[in-house]
């Protein structure tokens, strides 16, 4: 318990770093145009690759931090390209997003069997199970409905995100990125 409390406190004091700010603001926009990016197989699932900044700030600055950008970036994708209108479930869906990937990989040991733990509760818990309910609410359609027709995909999604997470980290660990913008 005392070890997650100073996982938020420490989180959370990242906020007042200039280089923390100047690092989240750069991954947003990446995060931003990753979106631009991304296509619709129905109109309720959508493939896309904005999650991997976002899994890079929960990284590098923890929860707290993820969990704020994750959202900011969701509120600015809506106010650039709206598609709809706003659902502040998919918000809430974002948010935990940073969260999770934070609250596990934050100033840990980055292993993949500790990442591939990490994606699966996101994928589970957030991309399939809240999102699937947030999305029948806003379509009005079965719960069980959405879960049959997006499992498939987030068990796609869930390889491949752990394996772009993995590699993507691993090879800016080894080009000592993380540490230059962790200094």
């Amino acid at each position: 318990m005392r070890n997650t409390i100073t996982m938020f406190k420490s989180s959370s004091r990242e906020l007042k770093s200039v280089k923390c700010l100047t690092a989240c603001s750069m991954l947003m926009a990446l995060s931003i145009i990753l979106g631009y990016m991304s296509f619709y197989l129905t109109e309720s699932i959508r493939i896309s690759f904005t999650y991997v900044p976002i899994a890079i700030i929960g990284i590098l600055y923890g929860p707290i931090v993820g969990a704020c950008t994750a959202g900011a970036v969701d509120l600015l994708n809506f106010v650039i390209k709206p598609g709809g209108s706003f659902a502040p479930g998919i918000t809430l869906c974002a948010i935990l997003t940073g969260f999770i990937y934070g609250f596990f990989l934050y100033r840990k040991n980055f292993t993949l069997i500790r990442l591939s733990f990490t994606v699966f509760c996101n994928t589970l818990f957030v991309d399939f199970l809240l999102k699937s309910y947030v999305l029948a609410c806003l379509y009005g359609t079965s719960f069980i409905g959405y879960l049959g027709i997006r499992l498939p995909v987030q068990l796609i999604m869930l390889v491949l995100n752990t394996l772009i997470i993995y590699l993507l980290v691993k090879s800016l660990k080894k080009s000592n990125v993380f540490s230059l913008i962790r200094e």
